[in-house]
């Protein structure tokens, strides 16, 4: 029997879209749910994944363009958004998104041999498309960065280059004339030659004018490293029909696109194209320890972008041209092409468990670990908590090198302005990343702001039928207004209620989303006396092609000396608002 559900945008900032039912007397709203007919729960999922679109020069969030995301893989069936509706294509406009696993999948005992894994392939106008593997280990939401390169604003280390005329085909694909591209002053070169026959996908002519969109990863740059599309540990096909995580060493990366009359180039016959790099003496060779040098071997990869899978392709030399350490390699297919070496991975290492005395969603840890003395990776917004059984409370290391030292930094991750983390100790060093050991890291806020907590108790009708309510759940995302690298802050609303905790008179952007809707919202408490707060809230929504703004809500609520706040709230939704945010049909029947 299908299941029908009722979708709504999580209630700060959609339910504040109207006037509340009874402003003037908001606290004495008691009992309404037992004087009406139907109240309905939208859908809540436990194990998924939050991404977030962070672009790689600003940090800041990727909202000002539409992001597309298309899931596959082993387990890529069973991811739904959060409303347990499974989409060809997922979008998000507010720069996260939230994906959810079938709970008839999750199994807490079988996980821990056999994760649950997709691919994301990510696409966003104006940014290069990356494809990232996600595993779950365990039960719970995940969160995970994937960081995305603005070709006309890309971070030091990364050069892109974008041109509309980088060569021209005739009616069979050919080639008519040499194209090249070149950056850094001649440090990187993409050639091909006359009379190379340009194939789509389908294995069909590609003929035109063909535009190329070119990007090389510098590998000693620590920008360009953070930004490598899907991270630096792989899934890796090792060309003799096994599969290893395995976490790379890059020697230089090219990521080639060529286009015409809305084709994508994906093969080329009758030769292929030449990528070259110039490679600098600096870069060290994980396999002798020194630095590189003329004659030393390294591996050539691919990578499948439909699995996010690297596939070894052939060992290369590196050759002394004219006193300059080159890589040079032709290539008859596209994809991105990375010469690496590597290190072996471990799916469990070290352990990190929080302490202290800190009971706030609100708190971000800078995390920085120096591998093996060269390279260094970064977790500049992970979520952390000090409160035991909380799925945040611990950090399990995953696919890191084997057999390889590290030194760990913690520091406050910015998150929250209101927050000021210190971390004992603060540095640690482990000889294995894959010792298995725990280590424990006591944490303390060293700002003492007055904080109010707020229990919300919230609801909807339709407009043309008050006996129909809805009480959510859904994820919210808050952060202090006007920060726009800070870290967003999430709660869970529960059959329309959660708790968060604000700080006085500091202004906080709230956003969400629901399925391909979102919508976005100010939230603000501010003193009235001694006795009682304002609850100041400002809807801006866009829901689908419609939406609604609403002007500033105030909600005058009693403060007792406990500092903890009830505000209930009932909202009638216009129709159009609240038949575009239904979901008429379950992919789960």
């Amino acid at each position: 029997m299908k299941k029908l559900l009722l979708g709504l945008l999580p209630v700060l900032c959609i339910l504040l879209t109207s006037r509340c039912t009874l402003a003037e007397d908001i606290e004495k709203l008691q009992g309404a749910v037992d004087s009406l007919g139907i109240v309905i729960g939208t859908p809540t999922f436990e194990t998924g994944v939050y991404l977030d679109f962070i672009n790689a020069k600003s940090k800041n969030y990727v909202d000002e363009v539409e992001i597309k995301v298309n899931v596959t893989g082993t387990d890529g069936q069973y991811v739904y958004n959060n409303l347990g509706v499974r989409e060809d294509q997922f979008l998000s406009r507010i720069g996260m998104m939230e994906l959810v696993i079938d709970p008839r999948k999750v199994d807490s005992v079988s996980m821990l041999t056999t994760p649950l894994e997709f691919n994301v392939t990510v696409q966003a106008e104006g940014y290069n498309p990356v494809t990232q593997k996600i595993k779950l280990f365990k039960p719970g939401m995940q969160m995970t960065a994937i960081t995305l390169v603005k070709l006309n604003d890309a971070p030091e280390g990364i050069s892109a280059s974008v041109t509309n005329n980088f060569v021209g085909t005739n009616s069979s694909g050919r080639t008519t004339q040499k194209g090249e591209i070149t950056m850094n002053s001649g440090e990187q070169s993409i050639t091909i030659n006359e009379g190379v026959v340009m194939r789509d996908e389908a294995g069909n002519p590609v003929t035109g004018t063909i535009a190329a969109s070119a990007v090389f990863f510098d590998p000693l740059s620590q920008a360009a490293q953070d930004a490598f599309p899907g991270g630096l540990t792989v899934v890796a096909d090792m060309g003799d029909n096994t599969t290893e995580d395995i976490r790379f060493v890059s020697a230089g990366m090219f990521d080639l696109r060529l286009t015409a009359g809305g084709k994508n180039v994906s093969s080329f016959d009758n030769g292929g194209i030449t990528l070259k790099t110039e490679v600098s003496p600096e870069l060290i060779n994980p396999n002798t320890g020194q630095p590189l040098k003329e004659n030393d071997v390294i591996e050539l990869w691919s990578q499948d972008e439909g699995t996010g899978k690297w596939v070894f392709e052939k060992m290369d030399t590196v050759r002394n041209v004219n006193g300059k350490l080159v890589l040079e390699e032709t290539v008859t297919h596209l994809s991105l092409w990375n010469w690496d070496f590597y290190y072996n991975t471990c799916d469990y290492g070290a352990r990190f468990v929080f302490r202290g005395n800190i009971d706030s969603d609100r708190m971000r840890a800078r995390i920085t670990a120096v591998i093996d003395g060269q390279s260094i990776e970064e977790r500049t917004r992970e979520r952390i908590s000090t409160v035991p059984g909380n799925p945040y409370n611990e950090i399990i290391l995953s696919r890191v090198p084997s057999n390889t030292p590290a030194k760990f930094t913690f520091e406050d991750g910015g998150g929250d302005r209101t927050v000021q983390l210190t971390f004992n100790p603060s540095t640690l060093d482990i000889s294995n990343l894959c010792d298995g050991q725990t280590y424990y890291i006591d944490v303390t806020d060293a700002k003492a702001n007055e904080i109010i907590k707020v229990n919300f108790d919230l609801q909807a009708t339709s407009a043309s039928n008050s006996r129909l309510i809805i009480r959510p759940n859904a994820t919210i995302y808050y952060r202090p207004a006007g920060e726009a690298n800070a870290s967003w802050n999430t709660a869970y609303l529960s059959n329309g209620r959660t708790t968060i905790d604000l700080p006085l008179a500091v202004t906080y952007e709230i956003q969400a989303a629901f399925g391909n809707n979102s919508g976005k919202g100010t939230l603000r408490i501010e003193r009235d006396g001694s006795s009682r707060v304002n609850v100041i809230m400002t809807p801006d929504i866009e829901i689908g092609s419609g939406g609604t703004t609403a002007a500033p809500i105030t909600l005058n609520v009693a403060r007792p000396s406990s500092n903890t706040i009830r505000v209930r709230y009932t909202a009638v939704l216009p129709d159009n608002v609240f038949d575009l945010l239904r979901v008429k049909e379950s992919s789960f029947n």
